[in-house]
């Protein structure tokens, strides 16, 4: 039987997966690698857990034995809410050659630190990963879920005229997205109502 890889379906089975590792975690408490996966599972459903005594002294062991693997050295340091060098290391590792993977987890670090401008850029980048090869072809689903994120960061900016277009653009990749359609009604009906209080459109 076919299974649809929708972003719902995605993001069941990324649930289910962090729930196997937390029950890892009980059995075998002092593997600091099963912090860093589940950090990985639970920034991947854009959920940083909180840090304690015990998971600092793991993971800051374990940064130790990661060596160069810019993902999970910045995991690692989400765990300690060390998110200045997680975006550091995030930074460095995608200025040459970006991968989506990791550009997507530095636009959450950065929403961590409050820095909505600098993850609006990580996140356009990463759509210029998965623009089509020709206006032909669809985007892809992924898309919508970046349009979407860039939408909220927007209204963080209080950019609401743009945040809709954002969510616009989101809708027209997947229209199914029932979450994107009421934000954006609701986007759209504040949109209308300031700029009747202040006689013109709102921005950056």
């Amino acid at each position: 039987m076919l299974v649809l890889q929708t972003p719902s379906f995605i993001s069941f089975q990324t649930a289910l997966a962090a729930i196997d590792v937390q029950r890892c975690i009980l059995l075998h408490p002092c593997k600091a690698d099963l912090y860093i996966l589940l950090c990985h599972y639970r920034t991947t459903m854009k959920q940083i857990p909180h840090k304690s005594s015990c998971v600092t002294q793991l993971v800051s062991a374990a940064l130790h034995k990661i060596g160069r693997n810019a993902r999970q050295k910045a995991l690692a340091y989400c765990l300690l809410n060390q998110y200045e060098n997680a975006a550091d290391i995030l930074l460095s590792d995608t200025v040459f050659k970006p991968k989506l993977d990791n550009l997507i987890l530095l636009s959450i670090v950065q929403q961590k630190m409050n820095k909505f401008e600098a993850a609006i850029i990580s996140l356009r980048r990463g759509l210029q990963l998965l623009k089509p090869s020709s206006p032909k072809y669809p985007w892809p689903l992924k898309a919508a879920e970046i349009h979407e994120t860039i939408g909220r960061c927007l209204v963080h900016l209080k950019a609401y005229d743009k945040a809709i277009h954002s969510f616009t653009s989101a809708i027209k990749i997947n229209s199914k997205s029932i979450k994107v359609r009421n934000v954006h009604f609701s986007l759209d009906l504040l949109y209308s109502y300031s700029s009747a209080i202040n006689g013109k459109p709102n921005g950056l």
